[in-house]
């Protein structure tokens, strides 16, 4: 029923926040790989620049997705 949803959602949002806690340098690493390949705009950027915000980002979004 509905209530065995709400769980199973629940379990599924906490396993995907643990994984990009467990995973967040191999994400940045790859989410740098795609934003160069978005040309012309990513052709003058350096790696600090492309990954600048994204670990807090994925922080953010394994925090919300352990919210109520």
């Amino acid at each position: 029923g509905l209530r065995s949803l709400r769980r199973h959602k629940w379990g599924l949002s906490m396993r995907l926040a643990d994984f990009i806690d467990q995973n967040i340098d191999a994400i940045v690493d790859s989410a740098e790989g795609f934003a160069r390949t978005l040309e012309p705009a990513a052709r003058h950027l350096d790696a600090v620049v492309l990954r600048d915000h994204m670990p807090t980002i994925l922080q953010a979004v394994a925090l919300d997705l352990r919210s109520p």
